[in-house]
């Protein structure tokens, strides 16, 4: 049975153990997986800032996937979230597709107009997988991320998430 919950500072031990242990496809998501702090785990765990709440899916007590709710703060843009740090055991997309849609759901119940999230302009499977939940693209970023001295682009792909019926990919 699959469980959606908010993760904290006490869920640190599997969130860290999920997050080293995914097996990333694109080496961007694989870096930064590898290169993940425990400072920076416990920052994206602190529930003292209500503008990023990180939820996990469990299957049998263990967490098997994981996503962030980021609302941004800047003047005029309250209205709009941003979905990052998705990691999934074994790329499951029926896993990440409930995650994400529980997710979507939240930011209708709290009135978040719009999701945006950006991927790795050669993720061919994650623009299917977004775009079957009602994601459209935005925008493109060339060199959008540098690991060492290799740039990667992003497409930038967003959601009116008010006005759309969650679907199923």
């Amino acid at each position: 049975m699959i469980e959606i919950k908010t993760l904290t500072n006490n869920d640190f031990n599997e969130y860290k153990r999920l997050v080293s242990t995914v097996n990333e496809e694109f080496t961007q998501d694989s870096h930064y997986s590898q290169t993940m702090t425990d400072t920076l785990i416990h920052d994206i765990l602190n529930q003292g800032s209500p503008k990023c709440i990180v939820f996990g899916c469990y299957e049998n007590e263990t967490l098997i996937a994981t996503a962030a709710l980021e609302q941004i703060r800047y003047v005029g843009k309250e209205h709009k979230s941003l979905i990052k740090y998705n990691f999934v055991t074994n790329n499951d997309k029926s896993i990440n597709s409930e995650l994400i849609n529980f997710i979507i759901n939240y930011a209708r119940q709290n009135n978040y107009e719009s999701l945006l999230t950006s991927i790795v302009s050669n993720n061919i499977g994650a623009k299917v997988f977004y775009s079957a939940l009602g994601f459209d693209i935005l925008g493109f970023e060339k060199n959008a991320i540098k690991i060492g001295n290799t740039y990667f682009d992003e497409h930038w792909i967003g959601r009116a998430s008010c006005r759309e019926r969650v679907s199923e990919p």
